[in-house]
């Protein structure tokens, strides 16, 4: 499941580039450099909550 949702933030990234963002936690995001693999899961959780993926997207691409 935390491999599903790392695609669905890595496509985000690629597609919407976003310059900053502002993180659930109240951290900014400006640029992403880290190994996506090695990120805690409750940063997970932040970052797509943050970029508005629902774990309805997580589940409908685990089924395609």
């Amino acid at each position: 499941m935390k491999a599903l949702a790392l695609s669905l933030i890595r496509q985000h990234l690629k597609t919407h580039q976003p310059l900053a963002l502002k993180l659930l936690s109240g951290r900014t995001l400006v640029k992403f450099t880290a190994d996506l693999n090695q990120l805690s899961l409750g940063y997970v959780i932040d970052l797509l909550v943050s970029m508005g993926i629902s774990p309805q997207e997580i589940s409908n691409r685990r089924t395609v």
